[in-house]
């Protein structure tokens, strides 16, 4: 079933920001999602679904630390 999907980034000074140009069902955290809760509000894409939608939170994102020092290189 296809979805449409919001994503959120929140830290602890912003809650919910839309993440923009991101509205498919699987979203790639960034370096700027570091420290960062990402969520996401999904819904069935067909006009007849009249359930509850989904809404699911996940981190705060961290890095590993080989990754890290990658990422400051």
């Amino acid at each position: 079933m296809p979805l449409k999907c919001t994503w959120y980034r929140s830290t602890c000074k912003v809650d919910l920001k839309v993440i923009e140009d991101v509205t498919s069902a699987v979203y790639h955290p960034t370096l700027d999602d570091v420290g960062c809760k990402i969520s996401v509000h999904a819904v069935p894409a067909v006009e007849e679904y009249s359930g509850m939608p989904l809404f699911r939170e996940i981190g705060p994102i961290a890095l590993n630390p080989e990754m890290e020092a990658e990422a400051v290189a």
